[in-house]
């Protein structure tokens, strides 16, 4: 088939869930922190870290940071870049506070729509000494090479948006506690079923170890879910996260209204990409 057609279908596709998810930002009413209803949930308010870290590049107080490092590079007569390393804070929640009180917001699974901020090597733009120390550790210099860095973060003290899924904590770790016995069940199976070798089975191997070391990191988050603080475990707490039927789950620190405006103009370029794509495979189709 075209390839022009199947990334333009791919495209198309895509678009409907910019559309969904701007829906959902629009009709779910924003809740306070301390009156939200169990179930989806939007609340907005100001971002509290527990405890705030400095940002990697600009050093800021922040509630959650990441950071991308992007190189530029030449393949035959054009300029290409790609995404070398990210690095994040380690911290797995926050909070949310506003004037009835505050939340907290597991934040693994989450779609993080964050401003962005730049810096670029051959601008010769400034960066910390962490960051530098960063990129310097994987192998590549800030001064001679052209490099990118890009951080997001939600700023201490700043605005927040949360569009999640609001649940009692023992519904949280019950949720954590079944993914926990499907990841043995994964297992179980793959000791009760021993490959064949061969060419066949060395593909299947290949296929397994990669289904293996996903399923263990996996583990090992839902490890670190089980030791989340006393708070969590308290039966009163309600906590926002994805929820367990992945629900859209989003993050911002622009308001309502300009992440619904974000998410609708992601929609109409991607469907008009989709359409220019998928014209131009069936155009060459008609050849």
């Amino acid at each position: 088939m075209n390839e022009g057609i199947v990334y333009g279908a791919l495209l198309y596709a895509m678009s409907f869930t910019f559309y969904v998810k701007r829906q959902r930002v629009l009709d779910t009413p924003t809740a306070k922190a301390l009156s939200a209803a169990i179930g989806r949930a939007e609340v907005a308010g100001r971002a509290l870290g527990e405890p705030p870290s400095a940002s990697l590049v600009s050093e800021t107080p922040s509630a959650y940071w990441e950071v991308r490092l992007y190189h530029r590079y030449k393949q035959g007569n054009r300029r290409r870049e790609r995404c070398i390393a990210t690095k994040n804070s380690v911290g797995g929640h926050f909070w949310v506070e506003d004037a009835s009180g505050r939340v907290p917001v597991l934040i693994e699974g989450a779609e993080w729509w964050l401003e962005k901020r730049k810096w670029r090597a051959r601008k010769g733009d400034a960066i910390s000494e962490r960051a530098r120390a960063w990129v310097t550790a994987l192998g590549v210099d800030w001064s001679k090479h052209d490099l990118r860095l890009e951080e997001e973060c939600v700023e201490e003290g700043g605005p927040v948006y949360v569009l999640g899924t609001l649940s009692a904590a023992p519904d949280v770790l019950d949720a954590s506690a079944r993914r926990r016995r499907g990841v043995r069940a994964f297992f179980t199976q793959l000791l009760t079923n021993p490959l064949q070798s061969g060419p066949l089975g060395d593909s299947l191997s290949t296929a397994i170890e990669k289904l293996r070391a996903g399923a263990l990191q996996g583990q090992a988050r839902l490890q670190a879910l089980g030791e989340l603080p006393p708070w969590l475990r308290a039966a009163e707490r309600v906590v926002l996260w994805r929820g367990a039927r992945r629900d859209p789950f989003v993050i911002s620190n622009s308001g309502e209204r300009r992440l619904a405006r974000r998410l609708g103009w992601w929609g109409i370029a991607t469907t008009a990409g989709g359409s220019a794509l998928m014209l131009a495979g069936l155009s060459d189709l008609l050849k």
